[in-house]
This record gives structure tokens, sequence and C-alpha cells, in this order.
């Protein structure tokens, strides 16, 4: 059932269908293939072994990009949320060279998938995102990281508009280093210690602990209301030398109502 169930859940939007998508690209798509009734059928990939023939002949003169195509580039960079002023600076900051070795050192990490990216209005867009230059990166962090988000918060807020190398590792980083976020964090409360009701007389309530100096064990005995501390040399830890010790202190103080202690385990057994 388990095998089932996981599946199931995972794909829960694939089965019923996605009513509600907010991607215009994904949009579109549903548009054009709800006149068709299509049955899905998966295929492994084994039994794919010949190649289109068509496919593998590329097209040598260029081809124009299709109107359609145009005016979806066109809702992308409409639609996401940013200023007109960053989006002049987006403009003045971004743009690629005709040759490689133009390329600047820090943009070649995009040399190898220029091909998935595309300008519109002198912006550079992958999919639905603004790419962002280094010399912008800081100030959209802060701008993401402005309601002081979590990190996977912020990561989201961010995946929805813009985009850029090791971007998520930025993120964190910035997160983590918020001094806002550190004081706040839920992580960093600790509750408040609860105190002991003072005593109404001397040893009604009183502590008792063990203390090891120089090798030799002692008693300590310490009294809630007036913090009066006595010391009692033990022979050996063993629970006889314990209650001698104490009858001698209460003896002289008073019997307690109340004894704290450790739970230090003694060795009865010893005499």
């Amino acid at each position: 059932m388990l095998a089932l169930s996981f599946p199931a859940d995972k794909f829960e939007k694939f089965i019923w269908g996605m009513p509600a998508i907010t991607n215009n690209r994904l949009k579109k798509l549903k548009i054009k293939l709800m006149r068709f009734q299509l049955a899905l059928e998966y295929l492994p990939g084994k039994l794919m072994t010949i190649a289109d023939l068509l496919s593998r002949q590329t097209l040598q003169d260029p081809v124009e990009d299709e109107q359609e195509i145009i005016e979806y580039v066109r809702e992308v960079t409409k639609y996401i949320s940013l200023s007109s002023d960053f989006k002049m600076d987006l403009r003045r900051e971004t743009g690629w060279p005709d040759e490689k070795q133009n390329v600047q050192i820090k943009a070649k990490q995009y040399w190898q998938v220029r091909h998935e990216l595309f300008m519109e209005d002198n912006l550079i867009i992958k999919t639905d995102r603004i790419v962002i230059p280094e010399s912008l990166r800081q100030e959209v962090l802060l701008k993401l990281h402005v309601a002081h988000l979590g990190i996977v918060k912020t990561k989201a807020k961010a995946r929805q508009s813009v985009h850029w190398p090791e971007m998520s590792n930025g993120m964190s980083n910035m997160v983590q280093g918020c001094r806002a976020c550190e004081r706040h964090n839920a992580a960093n409360h600790y509750d408040p210690l609860t105190p002991h009701d003072i005593p109404d007389w001397p040893y009604q309530k009183v502590g008792a602990d063990i203390l090891d100096w120089e090798g030799k064990p002692y008693l300590v005995v310490v009294d809630y209301l007036s913090k009066w501390i006595e010391v009692r040399k033990l022979p050996r830890k063993s629970s006889k030398s314990v209650n001698d010790s104490s009858l001698s202190i209460f003896t002289t103080y008073g019997i307690p109502e109340t004894l704290f202690g450790d739970n230090n385990p003694l060795n009865s057994r010893v005499s």
C-alpha cells in the first residue's frame, strides 16, 4: 500500500490535473492542449533506440522567432515584480559579447548555457526569471530578505523572479548572517529558570551533594533560606557515610522538611 500511496500523493497534480497554474508558459501550453484528448503512456528509454533523423539535422539559416514566442517573452518581463529604475540598472549591467574570448571571466560560467538564455528589452531572461549580474546581487538579496523570512521561504520567493549561479548559497549565507533573524530565532530563546520557593525558617528546605576534592569525597549541605553551607568529609562514598554525616548536621541545625539531591549513586554495600 505504501508503494501505491507515495507516488499517488507525489504526482497528485498530474493525476487530477493542475487547475491553478501561475506560470504563464504552462498556462499557454495547457490552453493549446485543451482541444485534444490525450492518453499519456510511459515508455522506458531503453525502448526508444532509433533517433529521429530530422531532429538530428540542424538548420543552417537563422529562423525568426514566432510572434507567439515574442509575446510570451514580453509577458515574462512585464509581470516580473521589479521596479522600473532597477530594470534600467539591469539593462546597463547586462549584455553578451559576440565572441567567447570577450566574455568576462566571471560570466564564462554562462557560456555553455547561453542558448537557454534570451534577451528581451536589454534584459537576460532564463525561462521566466531575470538573470541578475554580480554588481546587483547584493541589492537583490537585501530586497528579498527585507521581510526577514527564513532560508526556504527566501529561496522560494527568489525563484519566482530572479536567477544567478550559486544563488541558493548566497541566500543561505545572508539569512544565517542576519543579526535580526539571529536575535529573534526561536532556537535562541530559552525557558526562564524556575526558582525554588523561599522557606519560612532555616533548614526547612536544604540541598545536598557530593563534592570531590583532591581525591577525597565531601558531603555539602546548603540551607535554602540563609545560604549557609555545611561541609563534612566522608570516609568513603557509601550510604552509611552520607547518613552519618547528614545526621550530624541535622542534629545541630534541625531536621529539614524537604531535601534536594542530584540522585548521586552510592555504594550501599560498602560498610
